[in-house]
């Protein structure tokens, strides 16, 4: 159905985005599986909410990436990513310590998911987010300097700039059609729904 659209599957390899071999096809059906069924992760995400907007959420999935404190501070750290790129090793704890200080004088918060509450992390769990969004910037970085990707296609990987693909964003809505199908599918028989969905969007 997606392949029938002149939709590929896109992976990154060794800096460049290329199809996988056809795309693998059981790589691309587990893309499919992960995307239909992450609907009702964000379900439950959106269900926890009573979160001030500016504060920043650890954990995975779209729900996470696009509230807006998480946003906010996607593009803080960019201001810093020339700085600490720059920084010794050494030195690079007191430049993140600046930073989450820096946040938290803005009552912006790091908050954690435990037990279906969200609750503040300690400094050094904080500490770990912010290297990690530095180590995601340089990445992303590098990946927009690779190629051009046409926007129907989709990325498979982590990370707002990749979820946020205009490809991916049709990909989740595409997917949603075909979810009530899916979840009435015995689990051994979805592998035909998988392909129909692929040969579709190609």
């Amino acid at each position: 159905d997606l392949n029938g659209r002149g939709i590929r599957f896109l992976c990154e390899k060794e800096g460049k985005w290329i199809e996988w071999i056809e795309c693998i096809d059981s790589v691309a059906d587990k893309k499919i599986e992960n995307a239909i069924t992450s609907g009702r992760k964000h379900t439950q995400r959106d269900a926890i909410i009573n979160i001030p907007r500016h504060d920043i959420l650890l954990g995975s999935g779209w729900a996470i990436q696009n509230h807006p404190g998480n946003k906010f501070f996607r593009e803080f750290v960019k201001q810093y990513t020339e700085e600490y790129v720059e920084t010794p090793q050494l030195q690079r704890p007191h430049l993140v310590s600046k930073i989450r200080e820096d946040l938290n004088g803005r009552g912006i918060r790091f908050l954690c998911e435990k037990e279906g509450k969200w609750i503040e992390c300690i400094d050094s769990v904080a500490d770990k987010r912010i290297r990690t969004a530095f180590s995601e910037e340089r990445r992303l970085a590098r990946r927009d300097t690779l190629i051009k990707r046409p926007q129907h296609d989709i990325l498979c990987g982590r990370g707002g700039s990749i979820q946020n693909h205009p490809g991916n964003v049709f990909f989740r809505e595409f997917l949603k059609q075909h979810a009530e199908e899916y979840y009435e599918t015995p689990h051994f028989q979805r592998g035909p729904l998988y392909s129909k969905i692929r040969k579709d969007l190609n």
